[in-house]
C-alpha cells in the first residue's frame, strides 16, 4: 500500500525520449528510443516527419525500457519515424 501524500508531483517525474531513424523509400523499418537507466517505459509513441497517407505503423512493443515502432514508408521518398519512450523517473 502506498501512503497517502508519498506520490506528488514534486516526487515523480515524465520524461520523454525521442529518437529518429530513416526509413528508406518503400521499405519497412525499425526504429527505437530508449529510458535512461533508473526510468521506467510506461508510453510510446511515434510520428512520421512527413506524413502521408502511403505511411503506415504497423506495429509498437516494448522490451525492458526500449520501445519499439516498426513502420511502413510507402512513399517514393525516404521519411524519419521519431519514437517516444516515455519515461517515469
Amino acid at each position: 500500500k502506498i501512503a497517502e501524500g508519498a506520490v506528488t508531483a514534486g516526487k515523480v517525474s515524465i520524461n520523454v525520449r525521442s529518437q529518429s531513424t530513416e526509413i528508406g523509400k518503400e521499405t519497412v523499418g525499425l526504429a527505437s528510443s530508449a529510458c535512461q537507466s533508473g526510468e521506467k517505459l510506461i508510453g510510446i509513441g511515434e510520428a512520421w516527419q512527413n506524413p502521408n497517407n502511403k505511411n503506415a505503423i504497423e506495429a509498437q512493443f516494448y522490451f525492458g525500457s526500449v520501445a519499439f515502432v516498426r513502420g511502413f514508408n510507402g512513399t517514393a521518398a525516404a521519411n524519419t519515424l521519431t519514437v517516444q519512450a516515455v519515461c517515469l523517473g
